[in-house]
């Protein structure tokens, strides 16, 4: 494609450009204008047959339309090539769920595939009755699919977003992609019905495994200590939220805990407690050998006492926290005695009225890149905005 030519210019032409770059280029279209491009001129149809290209497929299906998007797998079969594959799903609608759907279905019936990443996003609210079983059934017949060749490919699994219940059947699947690296079953659904001894298979099984998001009431000591293996891989994110079920879960001790933290050393940890969890195990699942980095007291009760522990606990590692409680005088100490002991901080959002001196503490004392923080001088109530700082220097918000 690229001929010797005297460029004068400081300006490159298109068809001096090489194959790779402009192949590189066309990689960040969307699907249809992928096509159209390839329609362009010769050069750029062989860019486009080039199998990179398809590394990464997002799905979106919102209106009737977006079906087109099923044209992937026709012809000469571009979906073969994807690798990281993304659905979002607006599931009120039943075209929607059925496209969503047939995805799942062409990908099991591929000869041949290189799919090793799998993300699925619901973006409405949940039909009435909805159950997802269906998503869940084909999610399991493509996992499946996926390990019947010489090797299972999976190396991610995201189900942050996937508000459906379900139990061991997926873990049980994923226990032979032994090559899995992601793990993320932290979704929105009331009850979590992943049992600990299927999660205990899963880490024994994928000593691959650096990262893992899921919920407290499927962790037990064994798995703390099976992350803690010699043989296993250091984690790098561990994200656990906690819900009603804590009311009944058992307690992690803290020498699992300490084995966990030596093992890996560079782990940042995620806690998440929602307003479902029993205020009175907030204490005892916050132990202070947890090298938090990430901490969620979405809770609307009164939280000043875990806010002050969580200063003392992690004040060399904490990063970011949320707050959804009620104003009191209480909060305001606490959140000035967190402003002293956290120089790591980088975010701070705090869902209800601070005075405005603990605003003011909290802005001086801290190298904050965005914060949502509101006192009652602020004029009428609006929607709780986060103001950015330092767009480039905000660490991710895990959940």
């Amino acid at each position: 494609m690229m001929e010797e030519a005297d460029i004068t210019s400081d300006e490159c032409e298109w068809n001096f450009l090489p194959t790779d770059i402009i192949g590189r280029i066309l990689s960040y279209l969307e699907f249809d204008d992928k096509i159209n491009a390839a329609l362009t001129c010769k050069d750029w149809y062989d860019c486009i047959e080039l199998p990179y290209i398809w590394n990464d497929f997002h799905f979106k299906f919102n209106t009737e339309v977006d079906s087109k998007q099923l044209r992937v797998f026709r012809g000469i079969g571009y979906a073969k090539h994807i690798k990281n594959m993304s659905i979002a799903c607006d599931q009120t609608s039943d075209y929607n769920r059925d496209n969503s759907l047939k995805v799942f279905k062409h990908f099991s019936s591929l000869t041949s595939m290189r799919l090793n990443s799998i993300t699925i996003k619901f973006t409405g609210e949940n039909p009435l009755f909805f159950d997802g079983r269906h998503f869940v059934n084909e999610l399991i017949h493509l996992l499946i699919r996926m390990r019947s060749g010489e090797r299972a490919n999976l190396r991610c699994l995201n189900l942050n977003d996937f508000p459906v219940g379900f139990g061991d059947e997926i873990i049980t699947e994923l226990v032979n992609h032994s090559n899995l690296h992601s793990l993320n079953i932290m979704n929105e659904s009331l009850v979590c019905k992943v049992s600990p001894q299927c999660l205990l298979d899963l880490v024994n099984s994928c000593q691959y495994l650096t990262e893992l998001h899921l919920f407290y009431s499927s962790v037990s000591e064994e798995l703390v200590y099976a992350l803690s293996s010699p043989d296993h891989k250091p984690l790098r994110r561990l994200a656990i939220k906690c819900v009603r079920a804590e009311k009944y879960s058992k307690d992690i001790s803290e020498q699992a805990w300490m084995n966990l933290v030596h093992h890996s050393e560079n782990m940042r940890v995620t806690l998440k407690f929602d307003h479902t969890c029993p205020l009175n195990r907030i204490a005892t699942i916050m132990h202070p050998v947890i090298p938090v980095s990430h901490l969620h007291l979405d809770t609307f009760t009164r939280i000043h006492d875990e806010i002050r522990m969580a200063a003392v606990h992690y004040s060399g590692t904490l990063q970011v926290l949320t707050v959804q409680t009620r104003p009191s005088n209480s909060l305001n100490e606490a959140l000035q005695e967190l402003s002293y002991r956290c120089p790591h901080l980088k975010q701070i959002h705090v869902y209800c009225e601070v005075s405005a001196p603990v605003i003011q503490t909290l802005l001086d004392n801290l190298t904050l890149s965005s914060y949502t923080l509101r006192d009652t001088t602020d004029g009428p109530p609006g929607p709780w905005l986060p103001t950015i700082l330092t767009p480039s220097d905000q660490p991710d918000i895990y959940y």
